[in-house]
């Protein structure tokens, strides 16, 4: 599939966490903040959803796909119809259950590892994890993009 920029599993270990006070707090009632860890690499994951339309729970295993790209193959400048949100995306859209659309905002790295930081919409994303291992996929802060995830 082009324009996959990273895809992994990821093992949800808790929802809600205040690390200040080392316990549960809900800080909005639509929205939890799950923290994973990947299931391939040595990566960890802290991602906000929307918990009214996509309930999640510890232990739960979940795949997610960031990307350049809505569809699974690009859009031709030719096509007179253009864009046509009634037009279905195709087969990348139909394998995930939960998507959104955002951006890279900052990418900081220290001693080996690496932070990138997403933003969809006011919901955030961290990945951390070896810098090889992000960096060997391509973040650029300001790039837009998709984010595709599932339940196994």
């Amino acid at each position: 599939m082009a324009g996959i920029i990273f895809s992994d599993s990821f093992k949800i270990r808790r929802l809600d966490w205040d690390e200040k006070t080392k316990s549960v707090i809900k800080k909005f009632d639509k929205v939890s903040r799950i923290e994973g860890k990947s299931e391939a690499y040595d990566t960890e994951l802290v991602l906000d959803v929307n918990t009214e339309i996509y309930p999640v729970s510890a232990d739960e295993v979940i795949d997610i796909l960031i990307t350049e790209r809505l569809e699974d193959t690009p859009p031709n400048p030719d096509d007179p119809e253009g864009y046509n949100p009634i037009k279905p995306l195709g087969d990348r859209a139909d394998a995930y259950e939960y998507i959104m659309h955002g951006k890279i905002f900052k990418y900081h790295e220290e001693r080996q590892r690496a932070n990138i930081y997403f933003s969809f919409g006011g919901l955030l994303m961290k990945l951390h994890g070896e810098s090889n291992i992000l960096l060997s996929h391509i973040f650029r802060v300001d790039a837009d993009v998709y984010l595709f995830v599932r339940k196994k």
